[in-house]
């Protein structure tokens, strides 16, 4: 139990728990697979997670973030959405905008503790909150 203490780290059982996906992901099949991608990138850094490397990292992820929210915002635009596919679209919209964005942003301040400050994933939210609102 020691040893596999030592090799968990100081993060308690509650802290483990806090790290999995939140389960809300999996009902959006293109979310989740984003959210393992970058999680499974965020995997690998961890283990030569250099200061220096927080600005570009945060950068690289605010780009791919921005860049789902302008996907979601081109689909909703160029598609005709019956009611049951729109309303399928928000729902998945909101989970990008209240799960994912929280989640990946918690994410990376675990790798990088004084990253938070840079990773600003304001313009993001606003995005997805213009997508919300035409469903207003």
């Amino acid at each position: 139990q020691q040893q596999q203490q030592q090799q968990q780290g100081p993060m308690d059982a509650e802290e483990q728990e806090d790290q999995t996906p939140p389960y809300q992901i999996m009902e959006h099949v293109p979310l989740a697979v984003f959210t393992n991608g970058v999680l499974t990138a965020l995997n690998e850094l961890r283990h030569c997670a250099l200061l220096g490397l927080s600005k570009p990292a945060a950068s690289l992820l605010q780009q791919s973030l921005e860049a789902v929210a302008a996907s979601l915002m081109h689909y909703r635009h160029t598609r005709a959405l019956s009611d049951n596919e729109a309303a399928l679209f928000a729902s998945a919209t909101k989970a990008m905008l209240d799960t994912v964005l929280p989640y990946l942003a918690s994410c990376f301040t675990r790798i990088f503790t004084s990253g938070f400050s840079k990773l600003d994933t304001s313009g993001t939210a606003s995005i997805l909150r213009s997508v919300l609102q035409e469903y207003g």
